[in-house]
């Protein structure tokens, strides 16, 4: 199981101007969440924030254009 492996999951809203985080506990209960700015002082943020937390799992992929939208 998820929990016998984890502390917690990441997960991360990308946005064009900022990303928002959270940390959940495996079972879905948030922990803490955050918001980052879409940049390299942003992204550096984001890492100390995730590092921060043990045996933490999750993914990440960093784009400077916003998510595409089911109407696209």
């Amino acid at each position: 199981m998820l929990a016998e492996q984890v502390d917690a999951v990441v997960g991360v809203d990308t946005h064009r101007d900022v990303h928002h985080a959270e940390i959940a506990l495996p079972s879905g209960v948030p922990i803490t969440t955050c918001a980052i700015a879409n940049d390299e002082a942003g992204f550096a943020e984001l890492q100390a924030w995730i590092t921060r937390h043990r045996r933490v799992t999750g993914s990440l992929s960093v784009s400077r254009e916003p998510a595409a939208t089911a109407s696209e």
